[in-house]
Order: C-alpha cells, then structure tokens, then sequence
C-alpha cells in the first residue's frame, strides 16, 4: 500500500501543531473514569461479555493433566483436524496452493484445477457460512484445558475469527463492499507483481506458471461480471476512482514487449539449470504468446467494460452511505486490527493521543528548533542504494531473537506500474522456501523524496521480512499463515519503522519526536477515516479537519479524502497494532523495571505470532507473569 509520506507531513504537522497547540490540551484533558474505560476496550471485550464468560474462561485456564493418554488422543485429533483444513483451504485451486506452498505435492495436492474465478454473491456467502458452520462444531468437540500451549493459540485464534465472520455474514451486501476494485489494492493492478516475484523451482511448477497465467483472462471476465453486479446493486465505486483505475490498466498494457510478466519470467527461466536452451526458448515462446494474445487484452477489455460503468455511483463511496455501511466499517476493523472494540472508543482514544502527540512535537520543537533537520537527516538517503539499508539494519538487530532469515531479494517495480503500487512492499514466501524473500522497491519520483530507510524497516528488517520469516521457520502449524491480522502484521511494520531510529543511534529527543509525528500524522487519517467512513460527516468538514492538522489543500486534501473513501479502515490496523505494541513495552518496563529484557519482549511477539490483538494482550499478561 502507499506510504505516508513523511517528510512532506511532518513540516507540515510541525507548523499546525505550534498553532493549534490550545486545540491539542483540549484533546488531551480528559477524566479519569473515561480513560480508566478506554484501557479495559482496548484489552478486553466489552463488560457484558465479560462477565458472562467470567465462570467459563476461570474453567478454562484451571491447569489439567496433558499427559494422559485421553489427553494426548485430543491433541493428535486436534493436530490432524487442523492440518486437514489447511490443506482443504488451499486446494481450491493450483495457484491458491502455489502461493502458500512451494511443493503442493508435499501435502497430496497433485491435480488441482487451473482457475480463478471471482464467485457470485451467493456462492461466495454459501462457502462463508458453510465454513463458519463447519469451524462453530468442529472446534466444540475439544478440550481446551488438555491442549498443548501452541494449540490453546491457535484454537483462540480460530474461535475470535468466527465472531467476525458471524459479523460479516449478518451484513446482507457486504460481499459489493469490498476493496476488489480500489486502485490502491486492487488484484487488477497488483497481479503483474505478484507473477513476477512466483520462483520457478522445478518443471512442474513452470508448467502450473503458464497454465495459471493462460486463465488470467477467465478471471477478468468473471470480475466484469461481479463489477455488473455491484452497479446494479448500487454499490459501483466513484468515478475518479474508476478512473484512476483505468489509467493504471492503460499505462501497463502500453508496454508490450518489455512487459514485467514477459521480462521476469524469462529472466527465471534463463537461470533454470533443469530445462534444455530448447524447453528455455518453448516456455518463454508460450509465455510471451500468453502475455500479449490473452492478458493484455483481457486488461484491455475490462478497462472497456469498467468505463461503461462510470456515473453508476451516485454516492460520494463513503460507507456511511450505505445500509449497514457502518456496520460493515466496524467489521472490517474489528477483523482486520483483531478487536471488538467500537469505533466510537477507538476514535475517543485517537482523538486523545492526537492531543497528546501534538503537545510532545511542540515541547521537543520548543526545546531544539534543529530537531526537524535532525528528524529529516535521518531520512535522507539515496533511493538507488536500499540493498546498503537493509543491510545496515540487519547488522544492528542486536535487540532482535535470531532464528529470521537473512535472504532476500530486491526488486523494482517496472515504471507500467509505478503510479499504482506502494514505495516498497515485501512478499510473503511460500511454507518449504522461507528465505524465498521479494522486496520491491519503486523509483517513482512520488517518492523520491520518502522516508526509505523507515520505508525498507517496515517491509526489511525488523519488520515484514524479518517477522514472517521467524514465524515460517519457528511455527509448527501451517494453517496460522492463512491467518493474516493487520492490526499484528502492520502494527509490528509501523513499530519498526520507528525502532530504526534507536537501532541506528538517533538521540532520545529524535527517537521521542519520531514516535510522536507518526502517531499524530496516522491519528489524522485514521480520525479522517472513521468521520467519512463511519460517522457519515460532511466531505467538506473532514477536508477542513485534514487541513487544520496537516495542512493539505486542494489535489493533495482531495486525493486524501478519496484515497480513505476508496480504502475505509486501511491505516487503523497500523496505529492501533503500534500503539498496542508499545504500551505493552512500557508496561512490561514498569513491571519488570531491571529485569526488562527487550530482546525476551520482542521474542514473545514474534514466537506469538499473527493473531488479533485481545489475544496478543491475554498472552502479554501470561508471559508477563511467568518474567516475574
């Protein structure tokens, strides 16, 4: 996804928070018995529920016997019901197996059908509920008390995850509310890099390459379908959004001969050791022939079809809009974050750390005024060399377990795609190729003057690359990489964005200042968002607010408000993972005081692994325990 941009950002917070310091105490000044409520939403589910389970989690966590042979037959039926479904989850298709898996055959996958088709609105809610209805029973049948520790994780995780499907399927069009045609996150415009970066390891998985490349066209015609679909049901997307969309198609298809799905796949198939300079010659023949007789003008005659539908929306997009749009923007925080908090909590306590971050950037400005060049120093490096980056990050993860893998891979994006995809991005490896590691890198000049070296943290080291590959090597259940919880994922890339400044020797007062701009610029958007979004607020009264924080106008304010109309909720799993992440560090700080070792702290996390944040603090509290 786009980056903020930093640097631009902050001079601009900069001068808005010195004048807006008054406004800020306001924030900030609130009573105790809020703040008291506000801590227990974030880490707890709300008081009813609480109390309703309170006899159920007590029985649930009184020790029992694991040893037992009955106990041992539990945990064996539960091991297999677990790898069973995992398996079962990723054969839908050749290339749903390929993306997880670098050996399908490995896990009795070797016939998989070739096809990606988007499903109706009713097929797709028939497998969603079948599968919640499947997971409610199956997981009933277990003892939780007699499971292994890794179990209890992934019984919690599995169980949370059903609350919110429940959410999902109680909202009647949530299936036309997706993101399926966002410029920012669409498939249309991120599937290129996604082929580009598949390894080629044996005959066979080039074979499974083209035959999932030559039905790419089938799955295109089943999106202009599902895009009917929603425009009738009145639920197309803006028309500046349809039309960013359809440039973003007509730039790539203008490159034909030099085109990324051309260019990569032969540069793999050049260093294929167990193919012939023949079989080289036939599979690039067949690929190209693919390429530009099937994909390009399948990109070609969906752009045509998308365009029919533009004046179709006669909304502004925003979810408030709709009927159960609300509901369906707190679903989508609540599944992607991992939380049951309302939004109304989450924007009392955003609202309060805006506050509060804004008075902490003036204090530290008022202070040292060379502060902002310190800041920007830091950032200023050269957008050519990122590989001398991440290695120097990887040299100073002194405060980081070992156990993560050390190889990777940097790409950069073809410039078909640089208007469309994020300054850097990092892709998941599939189980069996954990230092399979692909970070793309864009030199569109957008971001020539980003902040690369927070940027390539957050998807490097210590962040993406680093904690998927820990978790790859470390895990023993397949089925947690289905599990992808942003509020975790995302939460622990913002956090070592700033965990680069310490890692790399900035002073306490940069360190501080940098925490507090990113918390105020992401609390702006993340406000922006839930007013739009949610709260159903005037377009014109979020552009003032915008303004008055960040002092974006005109384009720069617009592209904003469509950009978060186009993607509802899509920083708050990146603020709220942060801000959990470092409250329980300072909690585990002020509890352990001396004994406080980073090094364990980071550890738990990533042993932990992606999981919704009210689990993440329920083992924070166990762990905290057991430091004492």
């Amino acid at each position: 996804m786009k980056n903020l941009n930093f640097k631009k950002l902050t001079a601009a917070m900069l001068v808005c928070t010195i004048s807006l310091t008054s406004v800020s105490c306001s924030f900030s000044k609130k009573d105790d018995s809020k703040e008291t409520s506000e801590k227990v939403t974030l880490t707890k589910k709300d008081n009813e529920k609480e109390t309703t389970t309170a006899g159920e989690e007590t029985t649930r966590k009184k020790e029992k016997d694991k040893d037992t042979d009955s106990a041992k037959k539990q945990q064996k039926e539960f091991d297999t019901f677990v790898n069973d479904y995992f398996v079962d989850t990723i054969s839908e298709n050749n290339l749903t197996a390929r993306m997880f898996v670098k050996n399908p055959a490995d896990y009795g996958l070797n016939e998989l059908p070739y096809e990606i088709l988007q499903d109706s609105k009713d097929d797709y809610n028939k497998k969603i509920q079948e599968d919640y209805d499947f997971l409610t029973k199956e997981l009933k049948k277990y003892d939780y008390d007699v499971l292994t520790k890794d179990q209890q994780i992934l019984y919690d995780i599995m169980e949370e995850d059903t609350t919110f499907t429940k959410e999902y399927l109680d909202i009647e069009d949530a299936y036309y509310m997706d993101g399926s045609f966002s410029p920012m996150t669409s498939d249309i415009t991120s599937l290129p890099t996604f082929f580009a970066q598949m390894e080629l390891y044996d005959k066979t998985c080039v074979e499974d390459y083209i035959k999932n490349i030559d039905v790419i066209d089938e799955y295109f015609d089943s999106l202009l379908v599902y895009a009917n679909e929603r425009s009738q049901a009145g639920y197309w997307i803006t028309d500046s959004q349809t039309k960013e969309l359809l440039d973003q198609m007509d730039t790539f298809t203008q490159n034909v001969d030099d085109n990324i799905l051309i260019t990569s796949f032969d540069e793999k198939i050049d260093k294929l050791s167990f193919l012939s300079d023949n079989e080289k010659s036939e599979y690039k023949e067949k690929n190209s022939s693919i390429v530009k007789d099937s994909i390009l003008p399948a990109y070609t005659e969906l752009a045509t079809g998308l365009k029919e539908l533009e004046g179709t929306c006669k909304k502004t997009g925003a979810l408030s809009e709709y009927d159960q749009g609300k509901e369906y923007y707190e679903y989508l925080i609540h599944q992607n974050v991992g939380t049951t908090e309302s939004v109304e909590d989450i924007q009392d306590r955003l609202e309060s750390l805006l506050g509060s971050s804004q008075i902490k950037i003036t204090e530290l400005y008022l202070s040292d005024e060379d502060i902002i060049d310190e800041y920007m120093d830091f950032e200023d490096v050269d957008i050519e060399d990122p590989k001398s980056i991440l290695e120097t990050l990887k040299e100073n993860l002194d405060d980081f377990p070992e156990g993560y893998s050390e190889e990777y891979t940097i790409n950069y994006v073809p410039k078909s795609l640089e208007e469309s995809l994020s300054p850097a991005f990092y892709y998941l490896s599939p189980i069996g190729a954990e230092d399979q590691n692909n970070i793309f890198i864009n030199n569109s000049s957008d971001f020539s003057d980003g902040s690369l070296v927070s940027t390539l943290a957050h998807e490097g080291y210590p962040g993406h690359l680093l904690q998927t590959s820990y978790f790859s090597k470390n895990s023993k259940y397949p089925l947690r990489r289905l599990y992808s919880f942003d509020g975790y994922i995302e939460g622990w890339g913002l956090y070592s964005e700033n965990y680069s400044h310490e890692m790399l020797g900035q002073n306490e007062k940069v360190i501080a200042f940098a925490k507090a701009n990113t918390e105020a610029i992401y609390s702006v958007y993340c406000l922006a968002d839930i007013k739009l979004n949610y709260n159903g607020e005037d377009i014109d009264d979020v552009k003032d607010f915008i303004s008055k924080y960040l002092g974006l106008e005109g384009e720069d304010c617009q592209w904003t408000i469509d950009m978060l109309i186009a993607n509802p909720g899509i920083y708050l799993p990146y603020l709220l993972g942060y801000i959990e992440y470092n409250d329980l560090k300072e909690e585990a700080k002020d509890t352990l005081d001396d004994n406080f070792d980073i090094v364990a702290f980071h550890k738990f996390i990533l042993d932990l692994g992606p999981c919704q944040l009210e689990i993440l603090n329920d083992r924070f509290n166990q762990w905290l325990e057991e430091q004492n």
